[in-house]
């Protein structure tokens, strides 16, 4: 037997109050995923010689061109609902680095734009951190954090929308090549020790975790490579003497 009527109401209200109890867990769960932020490069403009092919690829540069790219912050937005989400906070490196027999050289400076220019903000030392002959951008050890680019919001959170947040810009200035056609990548690496913070669905959330707030994860992006770097002309002229040379001492066919 099912019961009385008023038993049965009584079922049905238990069962919805369930069903209530369970979606509000469920949401509950979502809203405190950990989620994650990621920080792309993509290039803006280019000098020179140099084509912006797409925001990821930068073709044709010669030493002496500058390459500006944007770093740029997305936030994982599990609610699809990006008006309640925002950055406030981040640090990290800025790097080129290629193969050493066919890499393209160049100087990173960092720059900070408003509003991530507020108290604890810095371009950053210029440094060789990778051995390649060039000056990078950032610092080799996580506890000194004045070597490093960062960015803090001076009005905190700002909304991420749409296709990410400019959060600082770099300069690629080329300087040399160690071969005819060169490629280097540029990339944004987070200090290892963290120190990211935003905001998701009205969540303060951060990496790593801090006291009182929900953990996050952080990721390096999209990268910019620059790519078919060419010598300057008299480098060129140099690699044709040698080509020219080398014919020379080729075998030559005797006819009879």
């Amino acid at each position: 037997m099912l019961g009385t009527m008023s038993e049965q109401r009584r079922r049905r209200t238990g069962y919805r109050k369930l069903a209530i109890a369970v979606a509000s867990v469920a949401v509950g769960l979502c809203q405190f995923a950990r989620g994650w932020v990621a920080i792309d490069l993509r290039a803006s403009s280019a000098t020179g010689s140099a084509v912006i092919v797409n925001p990821q690829e930068v073709s044709g540069a010669r030493v002496g061109d500058r390459i500006t790219v944007d770093l740029v912050a997305h936030i994982s937005d599990t609610d699809n609902d990006p008006s309640n989400d925002g950055f406030i906070s981040g640090i990290g490196s800025i790097v080129s680095s290629g193969d050493p027999y066919f890499n393209a050289l160049g100087t990173l400076r960092g720059s900070n734009v408003s509003p991530f220019d507020g108290a604890g903000s810095s371009r950053g030392l210029q440094v060789d951190l990778d051995g390649d002959g060039d000056l990078d951008v950032g610092g080799t050890d996580p506890n000194e954090s004045a070597h490093y680019f960062a960015v803090r919001a001076s009005t905190a959170p700002q909304a991420v929308l749409g296709n990410g947040l400019v959060i600082g810009t770099a300069t690629f200035d080329v300087t040399g090549v160690t071969s005819a056609i060169a490629q280097t990548t540029l990339r944004f690496l987070p200090r290892s020790s963290g120190s990211f913070l935003w905001q998701e669905q009205g969540v303060f959330k951060a990496w790593p975790q801090g006291t009182g707030i929900h953990a996050g994860d952080v990721y390096w992006g999209q990268s910019v490579d620059v790519v078919q770097v060419t010598p300057e002309p008299t480098a060129v002229a140099m690699l044709g003497a040698v080509a020219t040379f080398a014919s020379a001492l080729r075998p030559r066919r005797r006819d009879h």
